[in-house]
């Protein structure tokens, strides 16, 4: 016995489900405490300059860090403004009736402030990402000790742990968008993975390929997506995207 069939979501959302949390948490907490240690930096380094043996340079790299992790926070606040979901629009419009005319208009309003969020998202992230990476550069140039200064070995020490977490932030960094950009490369699902439910062993009870091999689900879901003269496979294409990015 089968389960009910599955129905594509109405209204867009992120995926990973909780990426809306994440952009909110990297504008709100991670980016703007960040960026006042990178200007409380500058400041120190500026009015200490003898105590350090590139001064100069680790200002420069600092203050560059500040302005990214500022600009993450901006970005984050503009995410904030277009992302809404069909639980927002219910609590305004508790008299909303499925399938009415201000259903449909307010999906298409929906769907477009998503596409702005997605933008604004994709720079919060970067800046924020960036502002990291040279946040931990600038550290890493204001450690080394100028010459003949005391306990330079722990120094160049803590110099050492610093570039460490540079090259590895850089390397995470260039994971992500490397697994990005692999993943619009590739098929978001694997033939050997049901192109609905995502699950490889079985199926999900609400999977409408409950029963079906991989295989032969795989068959069926090219037959129910084939162009047909009087529809659109566009919904499922979209459910299994959303899926796979999740």
């Amino acid at each position: 016995m089968t389960g009910p069939a599955f129905v594509p979501p109405k209204w867009r959302k992120p995926a990973p489900l909780g990426y809306g949390n994440a952009i909110d948490s990297v504008g709100a907490v991670g980016s703007s405490l960040l960026a006042g240690f990178s200007l409380a930096s500058v400041i120190v380094v500026t009015s200490e300059a003898g105590m350090f043996r590139w001064p100069g340079a680790a200002v420069l790299v600092l203050t560059a860090a500040a302005v990214l992790l500022i600009a993450a926070v901006q970005c984050t606040y503009n995410t904030r403004e277009f992302l809404w979901s069909g639980a927002d629009v219910r609590n305004w419009w508790p008299e909303l009736q499925d399938n009415s005319e201000l259903e449909t208009r307010l999906r298409e309003e929906q769907a477009e402030a998503f596409g702005r969020w997605q933008f604004w998202a994709r720079w919060a992230f970067t800046a924020n990402s960036a502002g990291v990476l040279i946040l931990l550069a600038g550290l890493a140039l204001a450690l080394p000790p100028p010459p003949a200064a005391a306990q330079g070995g722990l120094r160049w020490a803590a110099f050492g742990v610093a570039a460490t977490g540079c090259a590895g932030e850089a390397f995470w960094t260039a994971a992500i968008w490397y697994r990005r950009q692999f993943r619009q490369a590739r098929p978001p699902v694997a033939e050997g993975t049901c192109p609905v439910c995502q699950l490889s062993l079985r199926h999900d009870h609400r999977c409408p390929y409950e029963g079906l091999g991989m295989p032969q689900a795989w068959a069926r879901y090219r037959q129910d997506t084939a162009p047909q003269p009087d529809g659109d496979p566009e919904a499922v294409d979209e459910a299994r995207l959303d899926r796979s990015e999740s």
